[in-house]
């Protein structure tokens, strides 16, 4: 009797692992199909391109960024606002552009076609920058002595301007020698006057009281100018010896 009632137990243990091996074993193609369906639709490649836009009045936004959630791989838009590459079904698409808040947008795998085309809108959004503090002078006192004490630098107008005053100019044109231009003009003007008085006295100046008056006039506006640059001279030595007091 108990021998017999530890054979019907051990049928029905083996009956029971017979059973479940059997539904494993059932589920188990079922799953792979499932996963494999699963995994086609994922790794589908489709071509995503689109144009982004400003939401406000709708204008490109361009060089913004297309970038494909967690990974490195995306685009970034042309000075029209075009983009296009190369995505997967399943992949999240996140636009990000600066002084524009972060869009994202989810392939679903309900697409059909191996393409697919948006135009993204995005709203521009604040940025706040970090806070700046100017701090004054301790007092009025520090203020005015760094003031004083300030140098600025040497500018190229004041090099030009030292360099090329009018008095130095003069000296170098006293001193200087006529160049090959010069000294061809100088004698093209003197083969003109040879031909132009060829045959005839050439007039001469020195008994002509027009060509006097001319001189007289030039000599006294030329003393003028040599006087009143005489003048500014003094005033800047004095005031430079002010400003040494």
């Amino acid at each position: 009797m108990w021998e017999r009632d530890a054979y019907n137990r051990r049928r029905a243990f083996s009956g029971l692992l017979r059973g479940i091996f059997l539904l494993v074993a059932g589920l188990f193609p079922l799953h792979t199909a499932l996963y494999a369906a699963d995994t086609g639709k994922r790794e589908r490649v489709i071509q995503f391109s689109g144009v982004l836009v400003d939401a406000k009045d709708l204008t490109p936004l361009p060089y913004a960024t297309i970038q494909i959630e967690g990974t490195n791989r995306g685009a970034i838009s042309n000075i029209n606002g075009f983009f296009t590459f190369a995505a997967m079904i399943g992949d999240r698409i996140v636009f990000t552009s600066v002084g524009y808040r972060p869009v994202s947008l989810y392939l679903s795998d309900t697409l059909s076609e191996d393409r697919y085309s948006v135009v993204q809108s995005m709203v521009q959004d604040t940025i706040m920058l970090t806070e700046t503090v100017i701090y004054p002078w301790p007092s009025k006192e520090k203020f005015r002595e760094a003031f004083v004490n300030l140098e600025l630098p040497e500018t190229d107008a004041d090099i030009l301007r030292k360099n090329f005053t009018l008095a130095a100019m003069r000296e170098l044109a006293k001193a200087g020698k006529m160049d090959a231009g010069m000294n061809y003009r100088d004698l093209a003007q003197h083969q003109v006057d040879k031909l132009y008085y060829q045959g005839q006295i050439a007039p001469n100046n020195l008994f002509n009281p027009f060509a006097w008056a001319k001189f007289i006039q030039k000599w006294k506006a030329q003393r003028q100018q040599d006087q009143k640059e005489h003048r500014s001279g003094e005033f800047e030595a004095y005031g430079s010896e002010v400003d040494e007091l």
